[in-house]
């Protein structure tokens, strides 16, 4: 019994094992196996219907990636597992289970029919009404509501009760009026109240903010978040980058600024550009340019323990917490 017990215990622990080993093995691809993309434009003539983009991502070395172009005005993607499209994919489980679904459907029909076959139809008597007793029910009631009515009827009780109603709603319209006369200074006060209250609660929430950006714990947390921003983006950035742009205008000055604004982005691509401006008055966009980039997990984990575990961070959250205090 003992050794049963020690076998059974024995497998219990290998499929732990096993479904730790393959957590732990996800969470490490997904850490330290980087998500590559890269990206091209090529556009060679004048005309945009001519142009070719296109875009990937691919992650755990091409096995799962993601691809779209757009070409002559279409719009293309492709999704591919192992080195498979997702279409194929899909294609192929269809097809094996169109045949099941097939023969199911004829079983269907089949058993349908022989129901169909077996079951009569019912014939349901045709059932006329009688119209004695609706001749009856209208005479009753046609008895009863002569029954009801009264047969004297007095015309100086309701003009007396018209006049009645006229002088109490003209009487009625000055006592309106009155009251709401009074009620107004009342009304007008607790409407100015409430502006004030307001204004008060505006300038107290224009304190505080100046007083929670101004200290000194907050602008170091701001700080430390910009710094880590700067660098996950420096690390989001494309590792390569390489291409030609040729490019002109009718008026030479828009081609001028254009050019101004383009060396801002020397930074970006350090001169992996090559960018040649044409003066000669026409206008003229061409070129070919292509970019790699890569993105890892473990930095963004990294970033956002050192942000979350930073002590004004910490301080900067508690502070927003308790705000309405």
């Amino acid at each position: 019994m003992l050794h049963i017990l020690w076998l059974i215990l024995k497998f219990i622990l290998i499929v732990l094992g096993i479904a730790l080993g393959l957590v732990l093995l996800a969470v490490l691809l997904v850490l330290f196996c980087p998500v590559r993309y890269q990206a091209s434009a090529v556009k060679d003539v004048d005309n945009w219907n001519q142009a070719q983009v296109s875009g990937g991502v691919s992650w755990l070395f091409r096995l799962i990636s993601v691809r779209v172009i757009y070409t002559e005005g279409q719009l293309k993607k492709e999704i591919r597992i192992f080195g498979i499209s997702l279409d194929k994919l899909l294609g192929l489980t269809k097809k094996k289970a169109s045949p099941k679904k097939a023969s199911q459907n004829r079983r269907n029909n089949s058993e349908e029919k022989t129901v169909v076959q077996k079951e009569e139809p019912l014939k349901i008597p045709d059932i006329k009404p009688d119209p004695a007793p609706v001749e009856e029910i209208t005479t009753k009631k046609s008895d009863t509501t002569s029954a009801s009515e009264p047969s004297d009827k007095d015309p100086n009780s309701g003009l007396f009760q018209k006049i009645r109603v006229k002088i109490k709603k003209i009487i009625d319209i000055p006592l309106n009026i009155l009251r709401k006369i009074i009620a107004l200074p009342g009304m007008l006060l607790h409407k100015l109240q409430k502006i004030k209250l307001t204004i008060q609660n505006i300038y107290g929430k224009i304190d505080w903010w100046k007083e929670f950006l101004s200290h000194p714990r907050t602008k170091e947390a701001i700080s430390f978040v910009w710094n880590e921003a700067k660098g996950l983006i420096r690390h989001i950035l494309p590792t390569k980058i390489q291409g030609n742009v040729t490019f002109g205008s009718e008026d030479p000055s828009i081609t001028g600024t254009v050019l101004g604004i383009l060396g801002m982005t020397f930074p970006f691509h350090k001169n992996r550009i090559e960018v040649t401006p044409l003066f000669n008055g026409e206008n003229c966009l061409t070129g070919h340019v292509e970019l790699n980039g890569r993105m890892y997990g473990i930095v963004f984990l990294k970033a956002a323990i050192e942000i979350y575990l930073h002590k004004n961070i910490k301080y900067v959250i508690n502070r927003w917490k308790h705000k309405e205090d």
